[in-house]
């Protein structure tokens, strides 16, 4: 069915959904089709849906506020205490280290905590299920290519669906182990989140492949945790090699020219006679 979400400037935004679609679920839809057209973030969190003169609660479904083909809703923006509504969120950086953490661990498609992240060729994460939802309702995919809803780049989805876009192992590994921020500042984090950050793989002696995003500051030394963190091998024990150079400890990434998709071989290192 049809519906409209209409904004306190006038503005219509008119979405083919279901009915069983959650309010939560409509503000995020909203949220990315924002984003789209007008190049600003709606964040769920801080606006109201009204239909009837009643306030939509997000847990709940269209159909069970009985919204139609049809429907209008109305947007408000929140207040806090009674006072001015709350300003959309800001794009501008932080010093404050754990707000940016914050932002690097949220997805800004449905502004909670990733579930699943998928990295996108031009290197943005999102939530899978957030993907996969932008897609089922038409609002990221255009000639079966998918739409960044971060900065529009297109990208060919792959036969698998969204779900086959690389896991993004980094914010996985960070969600799973917050202690991992201790060895990064503010501004180090914030570059996480910006276009300076890209995928490597890493090559086993056992013919596995990881990848790993990183930036091109990051030292020798922090591929070789990352690698530890992922496969348990020792950083003592590890011998890496790429365009035929191995790579020694007090470098980085850039230093040795290492780019965006390239591949290091990992090496079992001789340590008293055994590999």
């Amino acid at each position: 069915m049809r519906i409209s979400v209409k904004t306190s400037s006038g503005e219509t935004n008119t979405f083919e959904v279901e009915p069983s679609l959650s309010i939560r679920n409509v503000k995020i839809l909203l949220n990315v089709h924002n984003k789209l057209v007008k190049g600003t973030w709606c964040p769920p969190n801080e606006h109201r849906l009204i239909f009837a003169g009643r306030q939509l609660d997000e847990n709940h479904t269209l159909t069970s506020y009985g919204i139609q083909n049809e429907g209008v809703l109305h947007v408000v923006l929140r207040c806090h205490g009674g006072g001015e509504a709350v300003a959309l969120a800001s794009p501008h950086p932080s010093n404050n280290k754990q707000e940016a953490i914050e932002r690097l661990l949220t997805c800004c498609i449905c502004y909670e905590r990733y579930k699943q992240p998928k990295i996108l060729p031009c290197q943005h994460s999102f939530c899978l299920q957030c993907l996969e939802m932008c897609l089922k309702y038409r609002l990221i995919s255009q000639s079966g290519r998918l739409k960044c809803p971060a900065c529009r780049a297109e990208h060919l989805v792959p036969p698998g669906g969204v779900q086959s876009f690389p896991s993004n192992h980094t914010l996985i590994d960070f969600l799973s182990n917050p202690s991992l921020f201790t060895q990064y500042t503010a501004s180090e984090i914030e570059q996480l989140q910006s276009y300076g950050g890209m995928q490597i793989f890493v090559r086993t002696f056992t013919g596995r492949t990881i990848t790993l995003d990183v930036l091109p500051s990051y030292s020798i030394e922090m591929i070789r945790n990352e690698i530890y963190n992922r496969e348990g091998i020792q950083p003592a024990h590890q011998r890496l090699i790429c365009n035929g150079k191995e790579l020694q400890n007090g470098y980085t990434l850039s230093f040795y020219k290492i780019q965006r998709w390239s591949t290091i071989e990992l090496v079992g290192r001789c340590v008293g006679g055994h590999f």
